[in-house]
């Protein structure tokens, strides 16, 4: 009863000021000087025990974030970098046909294929 009524008190409290809210409250309705030594040793237990769940759950937070971000660095980097070839080659493909080079020499030197060469040339004369 007890325990329902204190998550139904902070369940709509910000996360950082429940574990305080908590302890206090815990406090208010069961005064600690009131309490025998083994009723002590428990609550102080139990403060102990959500005090490292909450640093526990802290870390874990912050190094889940820590990941999130630096796998979406990586994704950005490979997505730049592949954005960039692209750029590249295109300008390449277009360089080199319009020093009137054949299809079959740009796609010997850019390793693409005739197809794909014609596609980048149909696409810039689309985008005029």
């Amino acid at each position: 009863m007890l325990r329902k009524r204190k998550a139904e008190i902070l369940k709509d409290r910000p996360e950082e000021i429940r574990n305080k809210l908590f302890i206090d409250l815990y406090d208010y309705i069961l005064p600690t000087n009131k309490l025998t030594e083994e009723e002590m040793k428990e609550y102080n237990n139990s403060v102990m025990e959500l005090e490292s769940l909450s640093l526990f759950t802290d870390y874990a937070k912050m190094e889940g974030i820590k990941i999130g971000r630096n796998e979406g660095i990586e994704i950005g980097r490979n997505a730049g970098r592949n954005e960039g070839i692209e750029i590249a080659f295109t300008q390449i493909v277009i360089n080199a046909a319009q020093k009137g080079m054949s299809l079959a020499d740009i796609s010997s030197i850019t390793a693409l294929s005739v197809e794909q060469i014609r596609n980048i040339l149909n696409n810039r004369k689309d985008n005029r």
